[in-house]
Protein backbone atom coordinates (compact mmCIF):
# COMPACT_ATOMS: atom_id res chain seq x y z
CA UNK A 1 0.00 0.00 0.00
CA UNK A 2 3.40 1.99 0.14
CA UNK A 3 2.95 5.00 -2.35
CA UNK A 4 -0.88 4.79 -2.36
CA UNK A 5 -2.22 8.54 -2.20
CA UNK A 6 -5.13 9.16 0.50
CA UNK A 7 -7.94 11.03 -0.72
CA UNK A 8 -8.52 14.84 -1.04
CA UNK A 9 -11.22 14.69 1.85
CA UNK A 10 -8.56 12.25 4.35
CA UNK A 11 -5.76 14.85 3.39
CA UNK A 12 -8.52 18.00 4.77
CA UNK A 13 -9.70 18.78 1.10
CA UNK A 14 -13.07 18.25 2.20
CA UNK A 15 -16.21 20.82 2.37
CA UNK A 16 -14.35 23.18 4.93
CA UNK A 17 -11.47 23.15 2.93
CA UNK A 18 -13.63 23.76 -0.11
CA UNK A 19 -15.11 27.06 1.82
CA UNK A 20 -12.53 28.68 3.00
CA UNK A 21 -10.79 28.00 -0.65
CA UNK A 22 -13.13 30.02 -2.21
CA UNK A 23 -13.70 33.10 0.19
CA UNK A 24 -9.99 33.39 0.16
CA UNK A 25 -9.59 33.13 -3.86
CA UNK A 26 -13.04 35.80 -3.72
CA UNK A 27 -10.64 38.55 -1.34
CA UNK A 28 -7.71 37.24 -3.17
CA UNK A 29 -8.60 36.98 -7.23
CA UNK A 30 -5.30 37.70 -8.54
CA UNK A 31 -2.10 35.25 -8.67
CA UNK A 32 0.67 36.25 -6.41
CA UNK A 33 3.00 34.84 -8.38
CA UNK A 34 5.56 38.29 -9.53
CA UNK A 35 4.45 39.15 -13.56
CA UNK A 36 2.17 36.81 -14.06
CA UNK A 37 -1.10 38.62 -15.15
CA UNK A 38 -4.03 35.62 -14.47
CA UNK A 39 -6.73 34.96 -12.08
CA UNK A 40 -5.68 32.45 -9.01
CA UNK A 41 -7.29 29.04 -9.27
CA UNK A 42 -5.90 27.72 -6.27
CA UNK A 43 -4.75 28.15 -2.82
CA UNK A 44 -1.28 27.15 -2.56
CA UNK A 45 0.28 26.48 0.81
CA UNK A 46 3.37 28.48 0.33
CA UNK A 47 5.61 26.03 2.88
CA UNK A 48 4.34 22.64 1.98
CA UNK A 49 1.97 21.36 5.01
CA UNK A 50 3.00 17.32 4.87
CA UNK A 51 0.00 16.88 7.26
CA UNK A 52 0.34 19.19 9.82
CA UNK A 53 -3.28 20.35 9.80
CA UNK A 54 -1.95 24.08 12.03
CA UNK A 55 0.18 24.96 8.92
CA UNK A 56 -3.29 23.74 6.52
CA UNK A 57 -5.12 26.04 8.15
CA UNK A 58 -2.56 28.69 8.35
CA UNK A 59 -3.91 31.24 6.43
CA UNK A 60 -0.42 33.65 6.19
CA UNK A 61 0.94 30.34 4.68
CA UNK A 62 -1.62 30.77 1.66
CA UNK A 63 -0.87 32.03 -1.57
CA UNK A 64 -3.61 32.69 -4.37
CA UNK A 65 -1.93 30.85 -7.92
CA UNK A 66 -3.14 30.73 -11.16
CA UNK A 67 -2.99 26.78 -12.02
CA UNK A 68 0.21 26.94 -14.17
CA UNK A 69 1.95 28.97 -11.57
CA UNK A 70 0.62 26.86 -8.65
CA UNK A 71 1.83 23.47 -10.75
CA UNK A 72 5.21 25.12 -11.68
CA UNK A 73 6.28 25.99 -8.01
CA UNK A 74 5.04 22.77 -6.90
CA UNK A 75 7.31 20.67 -9.23
CA UNK A 76 10.48 23.04 -8.99
CA UNK A 77 10.31 23.92 -5.42
CA UNK A 78 8.28 21.18 -3.33
CA UNK A 79 9.49 18.30 -4.77
CA UNK A 80 6.74 17.24 -6.83
CA UNK A 81 6.70 14.39 -9.05
CA UNK A 82 8.96 12.53 -7.26
CA UNK A 83 11.61 15.49 -7.53
CA UNK A 84 14.04 16.71 -5.24
CA UNK A 85 13.09 19.64 -2.58
CA UNK A 86 14.49 22.48 -3.45
CA UNK A 87 16.40 25.05 -0.38
CA UNK A 88 17.62 28.27 -0.21
CA UNK A 89 16.17 29.49 -4.19
CA UNK A 90 13.67 31.73 -2.94
CA UNK A 91 12.67 34.48 -0.43
CA UNK A 92 9.76 33.99 1.93
CA UNK A 93 7.84 35.62 -0.34
CA UNK A 94 9.12 33.00 -3.25
CA UNK A 95 10.74 35.09 -5.48
CA UNK A 96 14.07 34.14 -6.65
CA UNK A 97 17.00 34.72 -5.21
CA UNK A 98 18.94 34.24 -8.51
CA UNK A 99 19.14 37.71 -10.02
CA UNK A 100 19.62 36.23 -13.39
CA UNK A 101 15.65 34.76 -13.17
CA UNK A 102 13.11 36.15 -15.45
CA UNK A 103 11.22 37.61 -12.04
CA UNK A 104 13.81 39.65 -11.25
CA UNK A 105 14.73 41.13 -14.63
CA UNK A 106 13.58 44.87 -14.70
Amino acid sequence: MSGTRLSAATRGYGKKWQRARREFLDAYPRCSTPGCPNIATVVDHHVPHKGDLSLFWNRRNWRPRCAPCHNRKTVQRDGGFGRPVKRGGFDRNGRPLDPKHHWNAR
